[in-house]
């Protein structure tokens, strides 16, 4: 069967990379981090609610770690770059449905700041985030080979080539 001698090699190759990849010590490593940005972002959300007046209480910090992970999912569904305005929508309408009911201080003019300020938080902790990566591994990503390539890139541009 020609279809299958053809799909075989790439589908072992496949195979074998996924089982390489789904190791214990590639996927506890990348797990603890992803829990750790979950958890920095559901803080910076809390201390957001909590500087527009919001009473902390578990009740209201469960509701805001599923709210970050609900609008995370569906800013990265929506195939927006980041998720911009996707994931503010969603913490201002879920801050309205979860929130506001049970809490006075949630008005729909604190459900955006708060929805704005979450996501000014969130990507621009990113950034901060992927920064001090860059300058704690600069000599691994921007190698000496890296460093001449970008030379002559720009020794071309700047000839017209």
């Amino acid at each position: 069967m020609p279809i299958i001698k053809r799909l075989h090699q790439p589908l072992v190759e496949f195979y074998e990379s996924s089982q390489e990849i789904f190791l214990l010590k590639h996927v506890i490593p990348t797990t603890l981090m992803g829990v750790g940005v979950y958890l920095s972002s559901t803080t910076g959300f809390i201390l957001v609610m909590w500087g527009l007046g919001a009473e902390i209480h578990i009740d209201l910090m469960l509701k805001i770690a599923f709210i970050v992970g609900v609008s995370s999912a569906v800013g990265a569904l929506s195939f927006v770059p980041n998720g911009a305005g996707v994931t503010e929508f969603t913490n201002y309408g879920m801050l309205l449905a979860l929130v506001a009911s049970s809490d006075p201080t949630i008005t729909p003019s604190v459900a955006a700041a708060a929805a704005l300020m979450q996501g000014f938080f969130h990507k621009w902790f990113r950034v901060l985030v992927g920064m001090g990566v860059a300058f704690v591994y600069r000599q691994r990503l921007f190698t000496t080979e890296f460093q001449e390539e970008l030379a002559l890139m720009e020794a071309q541009k700047s000839h017209g080539v």
